[in-house]
């Protein structure tokens, strides 16, 4: 006969099992009542920022759970409903503790979620933590993991980040601090070198990223620079920025020249435009330049003056006539002369005139001009030949003939002594004997108004003009 004891009592096996059926009934609410778990309250953690991504969850338990017992923190969805809970977290404890919870990155943002705790042994289902909670994205941005500048140079804080309404908090070394969302640092010493923390934070979540700031060292000191100014315009300008000799990178800047090369020296031709400051910099192997060397290069133009000369009372004279040369000089500053006498310097002959009376004919004369300054050329005037009348010549028409303004500019006018009207023909000669003009013309009166030799290069001309059987001369400058 099968028997069961219950505390000393022997008991026939249907009245035994009939005797422990009831009191399980009677008992069972009991022993289900003391085994719960449940969520400390109130529960505060009800915002959830994604990218954290973890929560801690506190749990009291009452009653006794059996060894081997698993707590396991779940996660409804944005509605609340637990109909497919998502495990979050897990604590093999069989009493009180707290369960520190991962929330998956891939999780809705939503206002409606909430969390419960699961047991395995006994199997519990108790209530979810009675109070929703928010889950929402935390700020997404970027930054660059080291900044480098060179020292003493503009330093930003730049971040990426595409939210308009995120609020920003930069600290780093010495103190620093800024709310910008690109602080710059304007002229960064090696006091603000070191790492930078940069909080993000909208809607009650933030995130913290940190960037380095590193700071290149400068070339050393600025260059010394000179050159062989001042120069004249076409002139080679020899400019030099000393200090290393050529061994690093050296940066010059000038109004209309810039160069780089590992040199000492630049040689080039500069214009009258390229006056002015140059500028030089030393260029080290990380790309940092030192400071500012610099140097004033003058160039002056050169004066390249225009002369012309013309004999009087011309270069057709009888002999022993004194013969007066003059000169005008255009484009010059205090111009100085030399006049020359069959290729000759004449000795004293240095003013704007020179006066020779014994001559030969076929003597040539000209004059040499420069300017007294700095940059000059020296130019030499059209020479003008001298030839001695052989014969007694019919001076019928002497000094009838006149044409003013002389020196011209090339409109003139022609006046003759006699009040001759009629046709006449008019012709401009260079001291070569060249003719470089010629006119057929209708004279009144005597006059010939509005002669244009204004296509007449300047310089010393003989001026003929032939009317019947006469001929009329006389000579003049064309400025």
């Amino acid at each position: 006969m099968n028997r069961v004891t219950i505390k000393g009592i022997l008991l026939k096996t249907n009245v035994a099992k009939r005797f422990i059926q009831i009191l399980v009934l009677l008992f069972l609410p009991c022993i289900l009542s003391a085994q719960t778990v449940s969520m400390n309250q109130p529960f505060t953690d009800t915002l959830i920022c994604l990218g954290s991504n973890t929560i801690k969850v506190p749990y009291t338990v009452s009653g006794s759970f059996t060894s081997g017992n698993v707590f396991t923190a779940q996660l409804s969805n944005a509605s609340g409903s637990f109909s497919s809970p998502v495990n979050i977290g897990i604590d093999t404890s069989v009493i009180s503790d707290t369960i520190v919870c991962a929330i998956p990155a891939n999780t809705a943002t939503g206002n409606g979620y909430r969390v419960r705790i699961v047991s395995s042994n006994p199997v519990t289902t108790p209530v979810n933590n009675g109070r929703d909670i928010h889950i929402i994205p935390s700020p997404e941005f970027m930054v660059d993991s080291v900044i480098e500048v060179c020292t003493h140079r503009r330093a930003e804080l730049n971040l990426m980040d595409a939210d308009t309404v995120n609020t920003y908090l930069w600290s780093g070394p010495s103190g620093y601090t800024s709310t910008l969302r690109t602080p710059v640092i304007d002229s960064a010493t090696r006091a603000a070198e070191g790492y930078y923390s940069i909080t993000v934070s909208k809607g009650g979540c933030s995130t913290t990223k940190s960037v380095l700031l590193y700071l290149k060292p400068n070339a050393s000191l600025p260059p010394t620079v000179t050159s062989n100014s001042p120069l004249c315009t076409g002139d080679t300008l020899m400019i030099s920025a000393g200090g290393f000799g050529g061994t690093i990178y050296t940066i010059l800047i000038g109004r209309n020249y810039m160069d780089t090369c590992i040199c000492y020296t630049r040689l080039f031709v500069p214009t009258f435009a390229d006056t002015g400051q140059y500028f030089a910099m030393y260029l080290s192997n990380e790309g940092c330049v030192s400071d500012t060397g610099h140097h004033r290069v003058v160039m002056n133009n050169v004066f390249v003056p225009t002369a012309i000369i013309w004999p009087m009372p011309g270069n057709d004279v009888n002999l022993y006539t004194p013969v007066t040369f003059y000169s005008r000089v255009y484009n010059h500053y205090k111009p100085r002369y030399q006049w020359f006498v069959n290729g000759k310097p004449r000795a004293g002959a240095t003013d704007t005139m020179f006066t020779m009376s014994n001559f030969s004919s076929g003597d040539k004369v000209h004059v040499m001009v420069y300017s007294d300054t700095t940059c000059t050329q020296i130019v030499s005037s059209d020479t003008v030949i001298l030839n001695i009348k052989l014969g007694v010549d019919d001076v019928t028409h002497a000094n009838k003939i006149a044409l003013f303004p002389n020196p011209t500019n090339g409109k003139c006018s022609i006046r003759l002594a006699d009040n001759f009207s009629g046709a006449a023909a008019v012709e401009v000669f260079n001291m070569h004997g060249r003719c470089v003009y010629r006119k057929n013309v209708v004279t009144k009166d005597g006059v010939l108004e509005d002669v244009d030799i204004t296509s007449v290069p300047s310089g010393m001309y003989h001026l003929k003009l032939t009317m019947d059987a006469s001929s009329f001369g006389s000579s003049f400058v064309k400025e």
